[in-house]
């Protein structure tokens, strides 16, 4: 499989610095591709809301360059300035990928292909590259704005038209497709197919520690996931209680990863069921801090209401960790019920009390080395490399060279 390509990638939001979390898993991709042939480069906007008062002109505006670990990664600074009116909004977008795209071209050369990560508003500019240059495109959609309902009508009738001019429509779950296809359907000819994420290297750690581990009297959960409502800690923290009170000879902790505008009513529902003494909340973690807890813990849960695919399951898997997490979307494709976790249902503090006994219960079933190993085969750069390649040269072929 050729991967001598230039691949421009135009992700909707991105890292400010290396150990950036927002949009972390986007630059490991990149890195990723690099890693295996591919020359890439970042185009990427970082447009600040005029609701943050005087904090949004005191910012730098205009493109800024690096090269982040080999990679050109130019951020283009300003402010969206017509966030209330979609059809402007979305011109402004285009004008600022253009200006972007030719100073990138200019320093970088041409690319050969662009892949947008998440449409809103990555997609305004690479439809608006296509339509000037003809340069390919290939898109990836991540987000849970759709699947929350929270994109405008005008906005979702301009994605369904910029998707007309895409090689390749990405989804990183079967749920989150099903859902684009009915709020964007895609043109003739094309559909919106499963591209799953991929797992970083990082997470591929020895497995003794978990053997150690599991003889002790403690059998140790953890949450990584932003603190809000739609990540459910609070339905977690009421199974938790619920496990203490009706099975108390099951001494199990659980350690949550994360900040978020819920943390404060967390903190006070955890002393409100008395089990303070059993959770441990370490705020916002550095990725290396969030690898050792993988390391350290016996089983992994996820209490959230949606995801669109749950980086962190596999995360989890690759350290050789079974998954406890409830059914909201990306989950269901990654986690095998008895092979590498269980799976229950989602906003259910008995159906999660449930999972946790019978995680505890089974711990002894599963095989870390299995689980990490299948965990490879599913999401590691190999199989990520090969999937992402393949796409670009049917993009590069199907739409000819650029102009």
């Amino acid at each position: 499989m050729k991967t001598h390509m230039h691949v421009l990638f135009i992700p909707s939001w991105y890292p400010t610095y290396p150990t950036d979390t927002l949009g972390c898993f986007f630059r490991e991709q990149a890195l990723s591709l690099k890693q295996h042939g591919m020359q890439l480069g970042v185009i990427t906007p970082a447009l600040r809301s005029l609701s943050t008062g005087i904090s949004a002109w005191t910012g730098p505006f205009g493109i800024k360059e690096e090269l982040d670990d080999g990679i050109p990664t130019m951020r283009f600074h300003g402010i969206r300035a017509f966030s209330w009116h979609d059809w402007l909004n979305m011109k402004s977008w285009e004008l600022a990928g253009l200006r972007a795209f030719k100073k990138y071209c200019a320093k970088h050369g041409t690319p050969d292909v662009i892949h947008v990560h998440g449409m809103i508003f990555g997609l305004s500019w690479a439809a608006a590259i296509h339509c000037e240059y003809g340069i390919p495109f290939v898109v990836t959609e991540h987000s849970t704005e759709f699947a929350l309902g929270n994109i405008r009508r005008p906005l979702l009738s301009y994605l369904t038209d910029a998707i007309n001019h895409a090689a390749s429509l990405f989804g990183v779950s079967r749920e989150l497709c099903n859902r684009l296809g009915v709020q964007i359907p895609a043109p003739n000819g094309n559909s919106w197919q499963v591209m799953p994420n991929l797992v970083s290297s990082r997470f591929d750690l020895p497995t003794t520690a978990d053997k150690e581990r599991v003889n002790n009297v403690d059998f140790v959960f953890l949450n990584v996931a932003t603190l809000s409502q739609k990540k459910g800690q609070h339905h977690l923290l009421r199974a938790l209680a619920q496990v203490r009170a009706t099975r108390p000879e099951l001494q199990l902790r659980l350690r949550i990863a994360g900040g978020g505008p819920e943390e404060r009513a967390l903190l006070n529902l955890t002393a409100e069921l008395g089990i303070g003494d059993r959770v441990t909340f370490l705020g916002d973690c550095p990725r290396e801090r969030i690898v050792q807890e993988m390391k350290n813990c016996n089983a992994f849960v996820l209490a959230s209401s949606y995801e669109t695919f749950g980086v962190v399951v596999i995360e989890a898997l690759m350290c050789g960790k079974p998954v406890l997490s409830t059914r909201c979307g990306g989950p269901e494709d990654i986690v095998r019920p008895g092979k590498d976790g269980w799976l229950v249902e989602k906003d259910s503090p008995d159906a999660i009390a449930g999972g946790l006994i019978e995680m505890i219960e089974n711990h002894a079933q599963f095989n870390s080395n299995m689980i990490s190993q299948d965990c490879m085969i599913r999401y590691g750069e190999e199989a990520f490399v090969r999937r992402h390649a393949a796409a670009y040269v049917g993009a590069i072929s199907n739409h000819g060279s650029p102009k």
